[in-house]
């Protein structure tokens, strides 16, 4: 019987020996294949997936976040209007002002020397207006009216 595990133990050492090779050759040849899967085949993870809750919880969050800021540029937005709108009312109020002044400073003049035939002969009259004082002012309807009617 001791023959008999002698011959075992044998066989089995050399399964062992076999077994032993067997490991190295894989890990030597392995040695390049670790290589190419650490460097070359790497995954990378760019997209993921969310669920929806979390989705609808970031656009609520981005909504409150964003909204304020967009209330307060349309208020910004509406009081600079106002004031351009004010302004342009003012400038042309000023204009048809300017204008009644100057017909009925020419019609003046045409009626000093004698020539009403025609009120708006301004081309024909030479203005000296270097010198004159520009007035910015706003004016009211009933200036504008007096103005018209003289």
């Amino acid at each position: 019987m001791t023959e008999y595990l002698d011959d075992v133990v044998s066989k089995l050492s050399g399964t062992v020996e076999l077994l032993q090779n067997s490991i190295d050759k894989l890990h030597n040849n392995s040695a390049p294949n670790n290589n190419l899967t650490s460097n070359m085949l790497q995954t990378r993870r760019y997209f993921e997936l969310i669920s929806e809750y979390d989705v609808e919880k970031a656009k609520l969050a981005q909504n409150e976040e964003i909204d304020p800021l967009v209330k307060i540029l349309h208020d910004k937005l509406g009081r600079s209007l106002g004031k351009l709108q004010r302004e342009y009312d003012t400038l042309q109020k000023t204009y048809e002002l300017n204008k009644l002044r100057l017909n009925n400073r020419v019609t003046e003049e045409n009626g000093a020397r004698g020539d009403n035939d025609d009120p708006n002969k301004i081309n024909e009259i030479d203005f000296d207006l270097s010198t004159d004082v520009v007035v910015m002012a706003s004016s009211t309807n009933e200036e504008l009216e007096e103005l018209g009617n003289n």
